[in-house]
C-alpha cells in the first residue's frame, strides 16, 4: 500500500528538466551499478515516454556519496575522490553507459502509474462529489490537469459509495416549483442558517450560515458561534462587500426564512440603507426558499461523509464543510448544467491544488526550540486557506489548526485518530497502481545510456479557495521525490 500511494502523489507533482521542460513519469524503479572499484549502488529509477533516455538526478548519486567532476568528466566519490565510471556529455545530459549497469537475474518489480485512475480513487480525492459530476467537470475543464482518458469509467452506472451511503442518506424528494429565471449574476442570494451543532467542544462554532445566487448556484459559507443579528450582520456586510469589490455587482435581493435573526430592525434596516430588497418565505412554507434548506442539506451530508470516511474529530465539522464549499463551486452543478466557478467567470479548479481532506502530511514543528528534538510534526489536511497560499492543517500534538505551507504528504500507512480504524484515508482506493512483472524499458534499458541530470520535482502548493488566480505557487524546498530516471 505504502508504495502504491507514493505512486498516486507522484503523479500529482511536477517533474521538470534543467532547461524547466515539464516532464511526465510513467514509471518507477531501482537500477543497480557495479562501478571500476568493484563497489555496487542501487538508484531509484523512474521512466517516461516523453524522454528516450534514462535520467538520475544529482540528487540520488549525492545521497550515496557520489558526485559528478565535470573537470575530470567522471563520477567520483565523494569521500575518497576515487572515480567510478567515465561519463560522456550528449546534448545536455552527462551520461554513463550502462555496460555499468547490473541486469538483474529475475524479474523484479517497477511501480506503473501509466494506469487509469479507479472510479473509487477519483471519488475519494475529490471529497464524495457525485462520479457523473466529476466526469462532466473534467470534460469541461472545470477541473484541470486532470484529462477524461486518465480516468477508468467503466461501471459509472452502477458506482456505489458505503460512506456517501451512511452520511447522506435522505427521505423522498419534495416536489418544488418553477422561480423567476434570474439572469443577472450575483443579484438575486439565498441564505439559510444552520444549526446549533451538538456535541462539539466550545471552541467550536455552533451554526453556519450559507448563501447561494440564484444564477450561478456560486456558494458562501460563515461559521457562527450565535445566531442572532449582532452576529449574521457583519456577514452581510462582508459578502455584499465581497460581491461589490470581486464581481463589480450590486447584490439586489436576499432570499430568507423569517428567522427572528433575519427579520430583526438592525438587518432590515441594513437593506434599506442598501437598496436591497428582502424577500422572506410565507409562513408555513420554508420550501419556498428550497435552493438555500438544500445547499445548507449537502453540505450536512458532505460533512458527515468527510469526516466518517477520514476519522477526523467532530470538532473541525465547520472545515469540512468549508471544503465541501470549495469542491462543490467547482463542480458541475446538474441544475445549471455549468459549474458554479465558471458561471462566475472564474478558473477552473486545479486539481494539484487540493489534497483529500484528512490527508496525512508531515509539517515543520515551529514550537520546538530544541535542536536536538525532531523537527517534524504529524498534521492532517484539512482545506485550503483563504487568507493565504497555505493549507489548514490539523495537529492533534498541538490541539490546533494552522495556516502553513510547510508541509510534505506522507507516503505510509496514515497515523489514525480512531483506535478502531488503521487505514489511511486512502486504502482500498488503490486497486489501479499495482505493482507489476518489470520487463519493461528500464531492464531493457540497461544495454543503452543512462544520462544524469539535475532534475528534482517541483511540489505544487495550494490556491486560496475562492481565488480567481489559477496559477501555481510553489511550496518550499522539502521534496518528497529527490531521484529521477527516465527511458522512452
Amino acid at each position: 500500500m505504502d508504495e502504491r500511494l507514493q505512486e498516486f502523489l507522484l503523479m500529482k507533482q511536477k517533474f521538470s528538466g534543467s532547461f524547466n521542460e515539464e516532464i511526465t513519469v510513467a514509471a518507477s524503479g531501482n537500477l543497480t551499478f557495479h562501478w571500476l572499484n568493484n563497489t555496487s549502488h542501487s538508484l531509484y529509477a523512474i521512466s517516461s515516454p516523453h524522454v528516450n533516455l534514462n535520467l538520475i538526478s544529482t540528487d540520488a548519486l549525492e545521497d550515496v556519496g557520489i558526485i559528478v567532476d565535470n573537470r575530470r568528466k567522471a563520477l567520483v566519490r565523494l569521500d575518497s575522490d576515487e572515480v567510478l565510471a567515465p561519463v560522456t556529455k550528449i546534448g545536455k545530459y552527462r551520461c554513463v553507459t550502462l555496460s555499468f549497469g547490473k541486469l538483474p537475474k529475475h524479474k523484479s518489480p517497477v511501480h506503473v502509474l501509466s494506469q487509469k485512475f479507479s472510479l473509487t480513487l477519483i471519488h475519494r480525492l475529490f471529497g464524495h462529489i457525485n462520479v457523473r459530476d466529476i466526469k462532466k467537470s473534467i470534460e469541461s475543464k472545470s477541473i484541470t490537469t486532470i484529462r477524461i482518458n486518465d480516468v477508468d469509467w467503466s461501471g459509472i452506472d452502477k458506482f456505489q459509495c458505503k460512506d456517501c451511503l451512511t452520511g447522506k442518506l435522505t427521505k423522498h424528494k419534495h416536489i418544488v416549483g418553477s422561480r423567476l429565471n434570474i439572469k443577472s449574476p450575483m443579484s438575486y442570494i439565498h441564505t439559510d442558517l444552520f444549526g446549533p451543532v451538538s456535541g462539539v467542544d466550545i471552541t467550536s462554532p455552533k451554526y453556519f450560515i450559507s448563501f447561494t445566487d440564484e444564477n450561478t448556484r456560486f456558494r458562501w459559507v460563515f461559521p457562527l458561534k450565535k445566531k442572532d443579528a449582532d452576529h449574521i450582520l457583519p456577514i452581510f456586510q462582508q459578502l455584499v462587500n465581497y460581491i461589490k469589490t470581486q464581481f463589480k455587482v450590486r447584490v439586489l435581493t436576499f432570499h430568507m426564512d423569517r428567522g427572528s435573526e433575519y427579520t430583526s430592525t438592525m438587518v432590515r434596516d441594513y437593506f434599506k440603507d442598501k437598496g436591497i430588497i428582502p424577500i422572506y418565505t410565507t409562513v408555513g412554507d420554508s420550501s419556498s426558499n428550497g435552493i438555500a434548506e438544500r445547499a445548507n442539506l449537502t453540505f450536512l451530508n458532505d460533512c458527515r461523509t468527510l469526516l466518517s470516511s477520514s476519522n477526523l474529530p467532530a470538532s473541525l465539522w465547520f472545515y469540512a464543510v468549508d471544503f465541501a464549499t470549495l469542491r462543490r463551486n467547482a463542480f458541475i452543478n446538474s441544475s445549471t448544467n455549468s459549474s458554479a466557478r465558471a458561471k462566475a467567470g472564474l478558473a477552473g479548479l486545479d486539481a494539484r491544488t487540493i489534497l483529500p481532506f484528512g490527508q496525512e502530511v508531515m509539517i515543520h514543528d515551529y514550537t520546538q526550540t530544541s535542536k536536538l528534538k525532531s523537527r517534524g510534526i504529524t498534521g492532517f489536511a484539512l482545506t485550503p486557506s483563504k487568507e493565504s497560499h497555505g493549507y489548514l492543517i490539523f495537529v492533534p500534538a498541538l490541539r490546533k489548526v494552522i495556516d502553513t505551507s510547510n508541509y510534505v504528504i506522507v507516503v505510509h500507512d496514515s497515523t489514525s485518530l480512531s483506535e478502531s480504524s488503521t487505514h489511511s484515508v486512502f486504502d482500498n482506493l488503490l486497486e489501479s497502481y499495482h505493482v507489476t512483472d518489470a520487463d519493461t524499458d528500464l531492464q531493457k534499458a540497461a544495454v543503452e545510456d543512462v544520462p544524469v541530470s539535475d532534475i528534482s520535482p517541483t511540489v505544487t502548493s495550494v490556491i486560496p479557495a475562492g481565488s480567481d488566480n489559477p496559477a501555481d505557487f510553489s511550496q518550499p524546498s522539502e521534496h518528497i521525490i529527490d531521484v529521477d530516471i527516465w527511458h522512452a
